[in-house]
């Protein structure tokens, strides 16, 4: 290594004082400047102290009295002071006194002024290390760290460094781990390290991987429209980029109707899915006519649909199609597969393996994270799907409430010319009230240009409270650099030599200069010296903090492929949904209906013989329950079953509660139930015929012990401390129990069995 270079990397790691009037003085003079000052203050002590010695030597030699020796001393020490008083001007020029103001004062900070501005702390000295919420983003020296309080940084960061200048390995790696102690963030993460090597440090990381799905946790806005129609007007914005990064001259007519239309369709989609998708968006406007469209939106029952189509509609026929066809070109990054997969439902299985759904609310809790693994060169191609990721992050957090235990979020962006942010003027200007700060790794300036035009890049500039410049730089961002760091006032030295003595002339003026001109800041140290500008602090020589790559590494979990889900298979299945509600709907009422008939003394039958309870008997007789206790039914000798009617009745003592059993009435009941006619009871009451959609109307068959308990709450619940009289009618069904003798209409009661007649099932109704 040569001596120049080493001489550099000195000055990049500890620094070499410059004089205070020549502050742009590069590395190598100022260390001759340095050497020089210091020989000559060695000179002149030395030959102070040796005219002192001269003196000592000359009184010894002339034998003068001890009075003379006395006025020898003080010229001795006389000599000594003015030696070191000329030593002393060779270092007056470093102070700040003799800093020229005429046409610049531009300087560089030094540790003094950081530690007083809370910018430099010996963390060594610390107890705990770091203060919580504070960011380390570079060295100082004589062991100074240079940091800035969670104050500064939601002022928001702007790093420009060209490729391989250590962005991410160095800065971003470091600052990361640092607000894992007191923030939250999200990182855009292009190379997939920033995910290995700083997620161990979060308490909840959350992953977005549009490069293998299979690792990543789902992302899906379009639930949340249901009913929310400012909610769906700003991802509406969000998507297609209304607020604009980059000024045109284009005629906003289009973007406005591919807003209402869009905000259209983000109310509409949840009302015919059950969880609807954004790949859907692009399916539904691709798969229907204009005319079902239209139909489906004006007979939507929700408003906000009817009036976003309404306002849609306004526009000329000739031109909707086309706003269609607009619409759909910009979400058509929706459909690839990659972007598929991560906004896919997720399934029980996926659930299982520990897929979850991304709620940016968590963002609020400290030490959480959520990383968009993108591939290089593909953020461009998903850039839709990450604007509006991020867009919606922006949005629901700037809602949440200012109060102090919230956690400040960092919005870490590596390479964020590639992801073009809706509102990033807004953000930068009230990101600090709603504690979100931005970092942003830039390779150049005209990549911020080139995204958001001039004046909004110069705005959004204006905004940013720290920028850092890193070595290797391009010629248009030094010079930005080189104007933000500022100009200073040294001397002007001008020499004439002409032919003889008379012309020649010698004159010395201030003028003014760059304090690092563009040249000097592309000729930093690499990875070893860069430069910070802080707000209104001057502009600051920082080391590079430490290297941040680890051995250890996180490594991210394998969920599994999801699975798509179309708008078709997801219209089915929402229609099947809607089928059930309807049925369990129809059902409640018919339950909710019968209860009031039973209130109401009416009474009700199975239709066309079919099994199930029969509410007919003593007024307010409560129906038996609609399930079984044993599973039992009534069977046939082929397998089948047989219907049957079970009517379970109670009256006072002394009343008659119906036909007794096995009387020729009883059988002609329940010849009428069976075939559904309507029927007169004793008390010459019509009983009402229950429809096959009661869910109450299943085939009842009770234990005895069920059968006790069911009936005595009955009875109980209808006559109180009376005494009841009780009749049990059954209905007899043929059957011969093979290998058994048939049984009797007596055979519950005394089981015994008789002969050819019809058999009873082995529990009573």
């Amino acid at each position: 290594m040569s001596f120049v270079k080493r001489i550099e990397e000195f000055d990049a790691t500890r620094g070499i004082p410059r004089p205070a009037d020549m502050q742009s003085m590069p590395a190598y003079q100022a260390f001759l400047r340095v050497m020089s000052a210091a020989v000559m203050m060695l000179l002149l002590t030395g030959c102070g102290g040796l005219s002192a010695y001269l003196l000592w030597l000359s009184a010894g030699y002339l034998e003068v009295s001890t009075q003379t020796k006395l006025y020898f001393l003080i010229a001795m020490l006389a000599c000594v002071l003015v030696a070191c008083m000329e030593s002393l001007q060779e270092v007056l020029p470093y102070y700040r006194i003799q800093q020229r103001l005429t046409f610049g004062t531009g300087r560089w900070a030094d540790e003094v002024y950081l530690k007083t501005a809370g910018f430099a702390l010996k963390l060594a000295e610390l107890v705990g290390g770091l203060p919580r919420g504070s960011l380390r983003i570079g060295d100082l020296k004589r062991g100074y760290s240079l940091v800035l309080n969670e104050t500064e940084w939601l002022r928001h960061i702007a790093i420009f460094g060209p490729p391989g200048s250590g962005k991410s390995k160095t800065f971003l790696m470091n600052m990361l781990r640092d607000m894992a102690r007191g923030g939250s963030a999200i990182v855009l993460d292009p190379k997939g390290e920033l995910f290995e090597q700083t997620a161990g440090a979060f308490r909840q990381v959350y992953r977005l991987d549009l490069v293998n799905p299979s690792r990543s946790d789902r992302w899906n806005f379009l639930p949340k429209c249901k009913g929310r129609a400012e909610f769906a007007g700003q991802m509406a914005g969000t998507m297609i980029g209304l607020e604009g990064t980059k000024y045109n001259m284009a005629d906003p007519f289009w973007q406005e109707s591919e807003l209402l239309l869009l905000k259209a369709v983000l109310l509409h989609l949840p009302d015919i899915v059950e969880e609807p998708t954004p790949p859907m968006i692009f399916e539904y406007l691709a798969l229907r006519a204009l005319k079902d469209i239209e139909s489906e939106m004006l007979n939507s029952e929700n408003e906000k649909v009817r009036l976003a189509w309404g306002a849609f509609q306004k526009a000329p026929p000739q031109t909707q199609g086309s706003v269609i066809t607009g619409l759909m070109n910009k979400l058509g990054t929706f459909q690839e597969e990659h972007a598929q997969k991560v906004c896919a439902p997720i399934s029980d299985a996926d659930r299982a393996a520990g897929v979850r759904q991304i709620e940016f609310s968590r963002l609020r809790e400290y030490g959480t994270v959520i990383y968009i693994v993108v591939g290089e060169g593909d953020a461009t191609r998903y850039k839709n799907v990450l604007a509006t990721f991020i867009g919606q992050a922006v949005n629901e957090l700037r809602f949440d409430n200012d109060a102090v235990d919230l956690a400040p979020v960092g919005f870490v962006l590596d390479e964020a010319a590639n992801v073009p942010l809706v509102g990033l003027k807004e953000i930068a200007g009230v990101g600090r009230g709603r504690r979100i700060g931005l970092i942003l790794g830039y390779q150049n300036l005209p990549q911020v240009h080139d995204q958001y035009g001039q004046e909004g890049g110069n705005a959004i500039l204006g905004s940013i409270g720290t920028m850092m410049f890193l070595p290797g730089l391009d010629d248009v961002t030094t010079q930005f650099a080189s104007r933000r760091i500022g100009q200073t006032t040294v001397w002007s030295h001008t020499t004439v030599d002409g032919k003889g003595k008379k012309l020649d002339n010698e004159r010395q003026s201030e003028t003014g200069r760059a304090l690092m001109d563009p040249t000097e800041v592309r000729q930093m140290v690499k990875h070893q010296q860069c430069v910070v500008v802080i707000d209104t602090s001057p502009p600051i020589k920082a080391g590079y903090p430490p290297y941040a790559v680890l051995r250890q590494r996180a490594i991210a979990v394998e969920y599994g492929e999801p699975k798509l889900v179309s708008l078709l298979q997801a219209e089915e299945a929402f229609l099947k949904v809607i089928a059930q509600r309807m049925e369990a709907e129809f059902r409640k009422k018919e339950l909710e209906e019968a209860a009031k008939q039973l209130e109401a003394g009416e009474g009700g039958e199975p239709a066309n013989g079919a099994g199930g309870p029969v509410t007919e008997g003593v007024d307010g007789m409560p129906p038996l329950l609609p399930e079984t206790i044993d599973g039992g039914l009534n069977y046939q000798a082929d397998g089948s079953s047989v219907p049957s009617v079970a009517i379970v009745g109670a009256t006072a003592q002394g009343g008659n509660a119906g036909v007794v059993i096995g009387t020729p009435e009883g059988k002609e009941v329940g010849a009428r139930a069976r075939t559904g006619t309507d029927r007169t009871d004793t008390k010459g009451r019509r009983a009402k015929v229950v429809t096959l959609a009661n869910p109450n109307q299943a085939i009842l068959s009770f234990s005895d012990q069920a059968v006790e308990e069911a009936f005595v709450g009955s009875v109980t619940a209808v006559v109180g401390s009376q005494r009841p009289g009780v009749s049990v009618r059954i209905f007899p069904v043929k059957k011969t129990d093979p290998g058994n003798a048939p049984l009797s209409d007596d055979a519950i009661l005394n089981s015994g069995p008789v002969g050819d007649v019809g058999a009873h099932h082995d529990s009573l109704r």
